[in-house]
């Protein structure tokens, strides 16, 4: 299992999805891609992105997205 510390930033951020904004370029990051025994699960590598302020706890979730039809 992998252990991240988020990043405290002092300035609250109204929703922001962009991964490459100013809001998120210092973020720490840690990436989901294998199942809970370790095995890696191809195509489906997510990289989440976390920081915290005072008041709030901030996430964001990068990952592939198939559209079925």
């Amino acid at each position: 299992m992998k252990a991240v510390t988020a990043r405290f930033v002092s300035t609250d951020s109204g929703p922001d999805l962009d991964p490459h904004s100013p809001f998120w370029s210092g973020a720490s990051r840690i990436f989901a891609e294998s199942d809970f025994y370790g095995n890696p699960i191809p195509g489906y590598r997510t990289e989440i992105l976390l920081q915290y302020t005072s008041a709030n706890l901030y996430i964001l979730f990068v990952c592939p997205y198939e559209r079925r039809s």
